[in-house]
C-alpha cells in the first residue's frame, strides 16, 4: 500500500493484455485493514495508465466479492448519480488456490452435511460489539486509525474471550499446568484489553473527544464481558449442553475448534465435567481437532470416515465458516457454535455461496 503504484507503472512499456488484481485473503492480509481503499487507489492508478486494458480481480468469498464488484471495480453512473455500478462478477467453485488450470478438473462430489444447523448466543455482547464498532468508524472517518486499531482489538478479545470453551480462569490454569509461565502469559495477552483501554485514554489520541459518554460507556461494557469471562463463558455453557446428548453415543464425533491449544484445552476441561469422555477420545469416539484435521479426516478410508456422525464446529470465524461448508465432505449432521453477530454475517455469505 506505501509503493507509488503510478510511478511504477509509468516504467513498464507496452500496455498489458490483462491486469490480474489478486484479493484473496493472503493478498487483502498484505494490503491491511484498509484494503479496499488501498486496492481502489491501485485500481485508478492502473486505469490512468492503461485505459484500455481489462482488470479482473479474483477473491475467495462472497463478501470480498461484493466489496470488489462495488467498492474497487465500480465505477460512478453518469449524470451525478453517486450511486456505484457494479463491475460485473462470476462465481466459480474449485478446492484448489491456483487461478489457471486445464479445465479438465472433474465436477466436484460433495457428501455428507445432510443437516446443518447453528446454535449461538448474544447478551450483551452483540450491544457492545456493535457500539464499538460504531465508535471505532467514527474515529477512522476522523482520522485516527490508531485509536480505531485499538478498538477493532478490544472487539476481537472481547468476542475471543466469550467464545472460549472454558473460562479465563480454567484457561490460564491450563496453559501454567501444560507450559512455561512465560508461554501462558504471552497467550493470555491475547485476552487482555487493558493495554488497548490506556492507549485509549493517552490524551494525544484524543479518542474520548469523540464522544465521552459513549466511549465510557462501551469501555465499562466491554471490561463487564471480560470480568464475567474470568469466570464463565456463553460457548463453554453452550458446547456443553451440545455435547451431553452424544456422550453414549455409538457413532462418533468430531469437535473442531481455532487451533490446537485451544483444542487440548476444551478436551482436558471437558473430561473432568464428563465422567465417560476421556476413554472416549482414547476410543477415538469423541475426536477435539482444528480445521486442518477435519480437512485430514476426509481423506481417510470411506468406511472410517463415514462413522462420523456429526461435528461441531466451535466459535469458527466468518472465513472459516464458508471453508468448513465448501469441504467435499462433511459429517451428516454439522452444528456451528458461534455468537450472534458471527452467525449472521456469515448466514449471508452462505446463502450466496449455497446459489
Amino acid at each position: 500500500p506505501n509503493d507509488n503504484l503510478a510511478r511504477e507503472l509509468k516504467k513498464v512499456g507496452a500496455a498489458p493484455d490483462l491486469i490480474l488484481l489478486d484479493l484473496c485473503r493472503s493478498a487483502r492480509g498484505r494490503l491491511g485493514r484498509d484494503w479496499i481503499s488501498n486496492a481502489r487507489k491501485a485500481v485508478d492508478a492502473m486505469r490512468a495508465a492503461f485505459p484500455d486494458t481489462g482488470i479482473l480481480a479474483v477473491t475467495d468469498d462472497p463478501w470480498s466479492c461484493d466489496a470488489a464488484r462495488f467498492e474497487v471495480l465500480g465505477t460512478r453512473q453518469p449524470n451525478g448519480v453517486t450511486k456505484m455500478r457494479p463491475a460485473p462478477s462470476r462465481v466459480l467453485y474449485g478446492d484448489e488456490s491456483g487461478i489457471l488450470g486445464d479445465g479438465s478438473a472433474a465436477p466436484m462430489q460433495w457428501v455428507g452435511g445432510t443437516s446443518v444447523v447453528a446454535d449461538g448466543f448474544t447478551g450483551n455482547l452483540e450491544g457492545t460489539v456493535a457500539r464499538l464498532r460504531a465508535l471505532g468508524k467514527l474515529l477512522a472517518d476522523r482520522g485516527n486509525p490508531t485509536a480505531s486499531d485499538s478498538l477493532r482489538e478490544i472487539i476481537t478479545k472481547v468476542r475471543r474471550s466469550a467464545c472460549l470453551p472454558g473460562s479465563l480462569a480454567e484457561f490460564s490454569a491450563f496453559l501454567e499446568r501444560e507450559h512455561a509461565d512465560s508461554a501462558a502469559a504471552d497467550t493470555m495477552t491475547g485476552y487482555r484489553i487493558d493495554g488497548n483501554l490506556s492507549l485509549l485514554h493517552d490524551p494525544r489520541q484524543g479518542a474520548f473527544q469523540v464522544s465521552a459518554k459513549d466511549m465510557s460507556t462501551a469501555e465499562s461494557d466491554a471490561l463487564s464481558l471480560i470480568r464475567a469471562s474470568e469466570k464463565a463463558t456463553p460457548m463453554a455453557s453452550l458446547l456443553e449442553a451440545s455435547l451431553t446428548p452424544i456422550i453414549r453415543s455409538s457413532s462418533r464425533t468430531v469437535v473442531v475448534l481455532r487451533n490446537e491449544l485451544i483444542a487440548d484445552f476444551t478436551a482436558d476441561r471437558l473430561s473432568q465435567k464428563f465422567d465417560k469422555l476421556e476413554g472416549r477420545i482414547e476410543a477415538d469416539m469423541v475426536r477435539f481437532t482444528t480445521r486442518q484435521g477435519l480437512a485430514d479426516l476426509a481423506g481417510v478410508a470411506p468406511s472410517y470416515r463415514s462413522q462420523f456422525k456429526r461435528a461441531f464446529i466451535v466459535a469458527p470465524t466468518r472465513q472459516s465458516i464458508l471453508e468448513i461448508l465448501s469441504q467435499p465432505w462433511l459429517p451428516d449432521e454439522v452444528l456451528f457454535l458461534a455468537d450472534s453477530d458471527t452467525l449472521r454475517f456469515a448466514a449471508r455469505d452462505a446463502r450466496r455461496l449455497a446459489s
